[in-house]
C-alpha cells in the first residue's frame, strides 16, 4: 500500500461525496414533479409516451397495484428479450451473421437483464447481435434500472407518508427515472466514453493478419489435445459506448464484450476507468440524499449514506491490502511430476496473463458440461475409488489463479510422490507448507499456492 494508492481512494470518495447532495436534490424534484431544467426538452416526450400508452399520470397507486404493474411490465420484457434472442439470426444488425441463442441461454439472460443482475453465461461479441445488443441488453439495462430506482422512490415516499395509503405511480416513476435520471447522463457519459477511445460503431468485425503467426494447443471433440497455427485475428467491435454508458450508470454489469470493463475496447484509458467507477456509485449515493429530502429528516439520509462508506471502506482495506501483497500468476503444469493448478480459461492455452478471463460458461452449457467430464474421466482413471475435488475441473474467475483447495492437492499426492520417488508423508508436508490460511483469519477459505510448491519440490527433489 501505498500514499499514491490511498490519495486515490480518498479522492474518488471525495468526488462521490460531492455529487451526492446535488444529484440527490435533482432526484427529489423529478419524483416530486418539480420543475428542473430538463423539464422544457423532456416534459414533451413524457406526455407523448403517457398519451399512447393510456396512462393518467395524476393517479396514484396503492403497493399492491404498484407492485402487480411493476411485475407484469418485467414479465412481458422478459419474454420480448427471450423472444429476440431466440430469433436474431433472421433479424437485421447481424452482420457477423451470429445465430439463435439456445432456448436455455436466453431464457438465462432475459431472466438475469429483467432483474438487473446480468449474468452473462455466454461470451457476448460472438453470440449477440448488434439488435440483440441494443434493442434487448442495452434496453434493459435502461428499464431494470429505471425499475429499480421507481421501487426504491416507492419505498421512500411509503417511510414519509405517514396518512396516505398511496405510493405514486409505477408508470411516472418508472418513465422519469428513465427519461431525466438515466437517459441525459448516459447521452453525455456515451459520447465521453467515444472521445476515450471506446468504439461506437455498426460495421462487421476487423479480421487483421498476424505477423507473427501463432501455435496454439486446442482440445478436440474428442478431448485430444491438438495444435493449430493461428494467422488472423479477428476484432470485435460494435456499438460499445452507448451499452457501456448505461451498464455502468444503471449500475448493471453486462457489457459488450465477455471481459467486461477489463476490457480495453470497454475502458481504454484511466479517464474512462475513473468515469465508469464514479458512473457506478452516483446515483445509489445520491440516492441517500433524496431519502432525507423527501422523508424529510436530511440526517436520516446521511446516516444511511454513512453506513455505505463504512462499507466501502471497510470493502476496499481488504481488496487493497490484498492486491498489494501481489501474488505469482498461475502457469500449467502437465508433467506428472507436478502439481496441477485448476483448468484455466486465460487464452486459447490457459494462463495467458495478458487474457485473463473465466469460462463464462453457465452451468447448462454444453461445452462445459463435456470437457468437465472428460477431465473428470481422466483424473479418476488416475486415482480410482476417490471423489474428484471440484476445482480441479473448473476455471477460476481470472484464469490466472495459483491456488487449489487443501482437497485437490491430497488428491495429486500419490502422482507426484511415484513420479518424483518420495514418500507420501514427505509430500504432504511439503503440501501444508505451502498451504495459506485464511485470509485475516476469516476471509475465504485454505488454500495451496501450486506455483511455490512446485518450485519447493524442483529445490527438493529434482526431476
Amino acid at each position: 500500500m501505498t500514499i499514491n494508492g490511498w490519495l486515490q481512494i480518498l479522492f474518488f470518495f471525495a468526488l462521490i461525496l460531492a455529487v451526492t447532495k446535488p444529484l440527490g436534490v435533482f432526484m427529489a424534484r423529478v419524483f416530486n414533479r418539480e420543475r428542473t431544467v430538463l423539464d422544457p426538452a423532456l416534459r414533451p416526450i413524457e406526455r407523448l409516451i403517457y398519451r399512447l400508452t393510456g396512462v393518467d399520470e395524476e393517479r396514484e397507486m396503492r403497493w399492491t397495484e404498484y407492485a402487480v404493474a411493476m411485475l407484469l411490465f418485467s414479465v412481458v420484457s422478459m419474454v420480448v428479450l427471450y423472444l429476440l434472442q431466440r430469433m436474431q439470426a433472421w433479424l437485421p444488425f447481424n452482420p457477423q451473421k451470429l445465430a439463435n441463442i439456445e432456448p436455455s441461454s436466453a431464457f438465462n439472460t432475459a431472466a438475469s437483464f429483467t432483474t438487473n443482475t446480468n449474468w452473462q453465461s455466454y461470451v457476448p461479441e460472438v453470440t449477440m447481435s448488434y439488435l440483440t445488443q441494443m434493442a434487448g441488453l442495452a434496453y434493459h439495462n435502461f428499464i431494470s434500472a429505471a425499475v429499480g430506482i421507481a421501487l426504491a422512490i416507492a419505498f421512500i415516499r411509503g417511510i414519509a407518508r405517514l396518512e396516505r395509503d398511496t405510493l405514486g405511480n409505477f408508470w411516472v416513476d418508472m418513465t422519469r427515472a428513465a427519461l431525466w435520471v438515466l437517459l441525459p447522463f448516459c447521452f453525455i457519459g456515451a459520447l465521453l466514453l467515444v472521445a476515450g477511445g471506446v468504439p461506437q460503431n455498426l460495421k462487421a468485425y476487423t479480421v487483421a493478419k498476424l505477423v507473427d503467426p501463432q501455435k496454439v494447443e486446442k482440445t478436440d471433440a474428442d478431448g485430444k489435445t491438438v495444435t493449430e497455427t493461428v494467422t488472423e485475428q479477428v476484432i470485435a467491435q460494435g456499438p460499445v459506448a452507448s451499452q457501456e454508458a448505461i451498464k455502468m450508470w444503471g449500475t448493471n454489469g453486462g457489457g459488450f464484450f465477455n471481459a467486461n470493463s477489463a476490457h480495453p475496447f470497454e475502458n481504454p484509458t484511466p479517464f474512462t476507468n475513473l468515469l465508469e467507477m464514479f458512473a457506478i456509485f452516483a446515483i445509489s449515493a445520491g440516492l441517500t440524499y433524496t431519502l432525507g429530502r423527501m422523508t424529510g429528516s436530511q440526517k436520516h439520509g446521511w446516516a444511511v449514506f454513512a453506513a455505505m462508506a463504512v462499507l466501502f471502506f471497510a470493502g476496499i482495506m481488504v481488496c487493497y491490502w490484498a492486491e498489494a501483497k501481489g501474488n505469482l500468476f498461475g502457469q500449467p503444469f502437465s508433467s506428472p511430476g507436478y502439481f496441477r493448478p485448476r483448468p484455466s480459461a486465460a487464452g486459447a492455452a490457459g494462463y495467458d496473463a495478458g487474457a485473463p478471463s473465466g469460462s463464462n460458461l453457465g452451468p447448462t452449457n454444453k461445452k462445459l458440461i463435456d470437457r468437465v467430464k472428460a477431465e473428470v474421466e481422466k483424473l479418476q482413471a488416475e486415482n480410482p475409488g476417490k471423489p474428484v475435488p471440484v476445482d480441479l475441473v473448473t476455471t477460476s474467475g481470472s484464469g490466472l489463479d495459483p491456488h487449489i483447495t487443501p482437497a485437490a492437492a491430497e488428491f495429486q499426492i500419490p502422482r507426484v510422490a511415484r513420479e518424483r520417488g518420495m514418500s507420501e508423508d514427505e509430500v504432504r508436508r511439503l503440501v501444508a507448507e505451502f498451504t495459506e490460511g485464511r485470509t485475516l483469519g476469516f476471509l475465504g477459505e485454505p488454500r495451496v499456492n501450486v506455483m511455490l510448491l512446485n518450485l519447493a519440490l524442483d529445490e527438493r527433489k529434482p526431476k
